[in-house]
C-alpha cells in the first residue's frame, strides 16, 4: 500500500514562484510540475483486479479478426504441449481455419477454403473422433486433453481457458433451434465423460467431474461431480 504522506501533489502549479534561500522549495516545485494524465501515461498497463470490468471474450470470426489466425494457432500450439501431432491440436487448427475462412472475400477463396476445410473436418471427426464445428464460438486458449467421443454443440459457446476431455458431449435434449445452443464461461474443466444437455449456462471457473451429467444452469466458480460409485457385497452362487 502506497503511503499517502510521501506521495507528491499532482495538482501543485508549475509556475511556482522561488524565493531566494529556499533551494529545497524550488527542487520541488520542478518535480511537481507534471499533470496526472502524464503520470498515467507513463504507468504501465495493468491486469484488472478482481472485481473490474475485464475485456469482453471474443470467439470464433471476432477473435480471428481482432487477434489473427496465426496469433491463436500459436497459442493452441502452446497449450497442447507444442507438438503438431496431438489430435487435440489438429482439431483446433482445423476449427481456427473454418472460422478464419469465414472472413474472406473474394467468392473464389471462399470457395476452395470452404472444400479445404470440409475434408479436414471430416478428417478430424472420423480419425479421431472429435466433432467440433466452425459455427461454435470458442475463445482462447481451448485445451482438448484426450481424442475420441467428443461432441461439441454446432451452436454452443466455450469461453477462454477452458479444457475438454474424452467422452465429453455438448448437446441439446429433444429441440434444435439454430444458432442457439449451451453457454461455457471462462476456465471450466470437464471431466472425462461428462454431458451437458440443454442449452445450459454454465458459469465461469467450474469445475465439472467425470460422468457427471448436467441440464440446469451452473452459477460461476462451483463443483459438479456425479454421485461416486456404490459398493456392494459380491452374491456367490450357492454350493451345491
Amino acid at each position: 500500500m502506497t503511503n499517502a504522506a510521501t506521495t507528491d501533489d499532482p495538482k501543485a502549479p508549475s509556475d511556482a514562484l522561488v524565493e531566494p534561500g529556499a533551494p529545497a522549495a524550488a527542487e520541488r516545485a520542478q518535480t511537481t510540475d507534471k499533470t496526472p494524465d502524464s503520470d498515467a501515461q507513463s504507468q504501465p498497463d495493468l491486469a484488472p483486479e478482481p472485481g473490474e470490468s475485464e475485456e469482453p471474450t471474443l470467439y470464433g470470426v471476432d477473435l480471428i479478426r481482432k487477434h489473427g489466425f496465426w496469433t491463436i494457432v500459436k497459442e493452441d500450439y502452446r497449450g497442447h504441449h507444442s507438438d503438431v501431432t496431438l489430435p487435440g491440436f489438429q482439431a483446433l487448427f482445423a476449427y481456427r481455419f473454418g472460422t478464419w475462412r469465414q472472413k474472406l472475400k473474394n467468392p473464389v477463396f471462399r470457395l476452395i477454403t470452404k472444400a479445404m476445410y470440409s475434408l479436414m473436418h471430416r478428417f478430424v471427426r472420423n480419425f479421431y473422433g472429435i466433432e467440433m464445428f466452425d459455427t461454435t464460438k470458442i475463445g482462447r486458449r481451448l485445451h482438448i486433453g484426450h481424442q475420441h467421443g467428443i461432441v461439441l454443440h454446432g451452436y454452443g459457446t466455450i469461453g477462454d481457458d477452458c479444457v475438454v476431455r474424452q467422452g465429453v458431449t455438448m448437446g441439446v435434449t429433444n429441440t434444435w433451434e439454430i444458432g442457439v445452443g449451451p453457454v461455457i464461461g471462462n476456465r471450466v474443466n470437464f471431466g472425462a465423460g461428462c454431458v451437458l444437455m440443454g442449452n445450459i449456462t454454465i458459469g465461469d471457473d467450474v469445475m465439472i467431474g467425470p460422468n457427471a451429467v448436467v441440464s440446469a444452469n451452473v452459477p460461476s466458480q462451483r463443483t459438479v461431480f456425479a454421485p461416486p460409485a456404490r459398493v456392494l457385497p459380491r452374491q456367490m452362487d450357492d454350493e451345491s
